[in-house]
């Protein structure tokens, strides 16, 4: 099909492509953590949330927002269950 689609209309060909281009390398949304692996990486779309630069985020600042992520979670348990 997509060979078909080359063939015969070029021109929405590359821009199909070039759309998919496009949004492949769109950085996530604020708050999509959908495409985290791990807890590092939680923590780091965390600090990224309130304005740090990737760049700029070392191993100390990672384990603190992973620590600060924790305590988060737990307290939202804490209030589910009424307390």
């Amino acid at each position: 099909m997509i060979e078909r689609l080359r063939e015969s209309h070029p021109d929405r060909y590359v821009e199909i492509g070039a759309k998919l281009i496009a949004a492949a390398e769109q950085p996530p949304a604020p708050g999509d953590y959908s495409s985290c692996k791990s807890i590092e990486d939680i923590g780091r779309m965390l600090l990224m949330q309130v304005d740090v630069l990737e760049e700029v985020i070392d191993e100390e600042m990672l384990a603190k927002a992973v620590s600060a992520h924790e305590d988060f979670i737990a307290r939202l348990r804490r209030i589910g269950e009424g307390r």
